[in-house]
Parts: C-alpha cells; sequence; structure tokens
C-alpha cells in the first residue's frame, strides 16, 4: 500500500478531500467486511471537510470517484509517495 498518501500538514481542503475520495475507494475494494466502519467514517470526514469549506466560504468542487483501481495508475505514477521515492 505504498501509494496511499502520508501525513502532509500543508495540504488544501481540495487536495484532503481528493485523498479521502482515494482511501475509501481503496477500502471499498478490498474483499475483507472489516473496512465497512473505516469506509463509513472516511465518508463522514468528507461530509464534515465540505462543513468546514463552507463555512470558511469556499465549497470544494465535486470530486469524482476513481471508476476502477486501474485508474489509480495515473496516481502512482504522479506519487510521491512510492517506495521508490522513501
Amino acid at each position: 500500500l505504498d501509494f496511499i498518501p502520508g501525513l502532509h500538514p500543508l495540504l488544501s481542503l481540495s487536495k484532503m478531500d481528493q485523498t479521502l475520495v482515494i482511501y475509501r475507494q481503496i477500502l471499498t475494494s478490498l474483499p475483507s467486511r472489516n473496512v465497512v466502519q473505516i469506509s463509513n467514517d472516511l465518508e463522514n470526514l468528507r461530509d464534515l471537510l465540505h462543513l468546514l469549506a463552507a463555512s470558511k466560504s469556499c465549497p470544494l468542487p465535486q470530486v469524482r470517484a476513481l471508476e476502477s483501481l486501474e485508474s489509480l495508475g495515473v496516481v502512482l505514477e504522479a506519487s510521491l509517495y512510492s517506495t521508490e521515492v522513501v
């Protein structure tokens, strides 16, 4: 799971939202039922993030969910979080 973004304190709200979408997409593709609560928590975090952005008068653009995990190839190519960098 080297493509999962690490901690970055200077992410914009829209980048945080995009990261949560990626996390949720990965979790929902896993065969285990043990990730359902985590997936729900990620969706709740996204809702809170959208509320925070709206309260600051900067609503977030809609982030499209990845059509499939094959779409992660583009994310992986541009990722600074790969094991090659580490």
